[in-house]
């Protein structure tokens, strides 16, 4: 894929550091050995690569979807970082080629809403995990989401099922599956809104034309990507998201930071 591609930006190289923080603290807090995401579409930029701080940090990776030309996507996209989970295609989401209990914890990013039968992915989520189940949805509280489905991008919000952003929707589920919700928390909460759109094209919509339009493909311009950092190109990039942090680390209880966060999540505990 050329460079152009990979220009994620600032948003979307944001909340994958973030989840590399949040991954951190769960693989020393619970111990994780081995880890399943399904479905793997959800958010932003490059995909499938949502998960790479847990293969970084030694756990068995294993990432599986439906969609075939996905699947050999993100093979190529891994072995360009020279990493090498287990990639997997799969037939039906709803009945997985996995024995019970077979991973450590079972996870998705924002990918739930692009599925109606969603309900029978997350009990089949429960199924093959060990202990723990993750899922993060799209915060429909936040403005930047208002924006976009009320005027910048109103096409998309027909190809998503909104119910899947409801964490009680989801909880209700994970509950009657033998699930115990031992954490809820906000994710991805940098001070700019959310809208799913580079800066250059939302200020189109303004009617707000860039100056560097014409140079928009020069190395020197605006350009975020995980890529380069996750094949030892660009170690900085921490540092240069770090000052984009300060909404996200401020001691505030969630339930506040929730009016501006991009992201929400809930982690589940199998009690039976």
């Amino acid at each position: 894929m050329d460079k152009k591609y990979y220009n994620e930006g600032l948003g979307t190289v944001y909340e994958k550091l973030m989840l590399n923080e949040l991954f951190l603290s769960l693989i020393n807090k619970y111990s994780l050995k081995s880890i399943l995401e399904i479905p793997i579409r959800g958010m932003s930029g490059i995909p499938g690569m949502n998960s790479y701080q847990f293969i970084k940090d030694g756990c068995n990776l294993t990432l599986a979807d439906t969609d075939h030309q996905l699947i050999q996507d993100i093979k190529e996209y891994w072995q360009e970082v020279n990493r090498k989970p287990k990639i997997d295609y799969v037939s039906d989401l709803t009945n997985l080629p996995y024995k019970n209990n077979s991973f450590d914890l079972v996870w998705n990013f924002s990918a739930l809403w692009y599925h109606n039968n969603a309900d029978k992915i997350i009990k089949e989520m429960v199924r093959v995990s060990k202990k723990y189940i993750l899922i993060s949805a799209t915060n429909v509280w936040q403005p930047g989401y208002l924006l976009r489905k009320s005027w910048i991008d109103k096409n998309f919000f027909k190809t998503v099922n909104e119910k899947w952003t409801r964490l009680p929707e989801i909880k209700k589920v994970l509950k009657k599956e033998g699930v115990k919700i031992v954490k809820e928390n906000v994710i991805d909460v940098p001070p700019f809104p959310d809208t799913c759109m580079p800066v250059g094209q939302l200020l189109e919509k303004f009617g707000i034309k860039s100056k560097n339009k014409s140079n928009q493909n020069d190395d020197n311009n605006w350009f975020w990507t995980t890529m380069d950092y996750y094949k030892g190109l660009d170690n900085e990039l921490p540092n240069k998201v770090a000052k984009y942090t300060f909404v996200e680390k401020f001691p505030l209880p969630w339930q506040i930071k929730l009016y501006w966060a991009h992201h929400r999540y809930i982690i589940g505990e199998k009690i039976k």
